[in-house]
């Protein structure tokens, strides 16, 4: 019983804070009948098992009222990085906003301002509450569809890890054969310097054909899926000065954009 009066209390809170995030002028009659069916659906939740389909119910009813992004603001705080003395951060581009999209089913919201740490892998949204504070929210990964930051693209990575968490990589390109960045960061000890630790990034790079993922480790991964193009690819690449290797991605991104129009023109 106990722990069943704990879990009223933490969805009861957790539904009072969203209400609070977006309260504002509106006829208070109207309000409180709001608060007050979050409280009826909390309750109802608890005598059925609570789960998340709730949460998206209540969301649902707030919607028309609040005409928001209730079901955008839907994650935890994000209280930043690590501190204290340490070289790097965790993030995919820098530590910097990036303006951006995200996209949720069939909306998309724009203009956000967006960062995603690849260490704890959460993508964060800033915003300002009806207070003038600014918050960071970690956005639910298993609601996203895909994100827009710094005009770059994100997707969910076709592969769940092996802890069965959703991770995102960049899509360099799409098409008959899609190129994909995956990254990651780790805090290290450091071994020597000026701090204590730093982030070390890793790096994964795959090709996607038809469903299948092929990790891009060199170029002669698209020589053998495409042994007809070969000779082609290889004028190609001497023509323009492209080296395609592991850490030149737009000599990468070249190479596999010419090998799409080949294909292309072949079909």
């Amino acid at each position: 019983m106990a722990i069943l009066i704990d879990s009223f209390n933490q969805k009861f809170t957790e539904y009072t804070y969203f209400y609070n995030l977006r309260m504002n002028n509106r006829v208070t009659q109207l309000s409180c009948a709001i608060l007050t069916l979050i409280f009826i659906l909390s309750y109802t939740s608890l005598s059925q098992g609570i789960d998340d389909r709730t949460s998206e119910q209540v969301f649902g009813l707030l919607d028309p009222v609040f005409g928001v992004d209730q079901r955008l603001v839907s994650g935890s705080y994000y209280y930043g990085p690590s501190r204290g003395s340490i070289s790097g951060n965790p993030y995919f581009i820098d530590e910097t906003w990036k303006r951006g999209s995200v996209t949720i089913g069939n909306r998309t919201y724009a203009d956000l301002d967006l960062k995603y740490d690849i260490e704890m892998n959460q993508i964060v949204l800033k915003f300002t509450n009806i207070d003038n504070a600014a918050l960071q929210i970690s956005l639910r990964s298993e609601n996203i569809n895909r994100f827009v930051m710094n005009n770059r693209l994100f997707i969910p990575f076709p592969e769940i890890n092996e802890e069965g968490l959703i991770q995102f990589c960049e899509v360099i390109i799409a098409g008959e054969i899609s190129y994909y960045i995956l990254k990651y960061k780790t805090l290290m000890l450091s071994r020597g310097g000026t701090t204590d630790y730093i982030y070390q990034e890793y790096a994964k790079q795959f090709l996607q054909i038809n469903n299948r993922l092929i990790p891009f480790k060199t170029r002669r991964i698209i020589y053998n899926l495409y042994p007809e193009h070969k000779q082609k690819l290889k004028s190609y690449l001497r023509s323009q000065g492209l080296i395609p290797g592991r850490n030149r991605i737009n000599d990468r991104k070249a190479m596999v954009e010419y090998c799409n129009q080949l294909v292309s023109d072949q079909n």
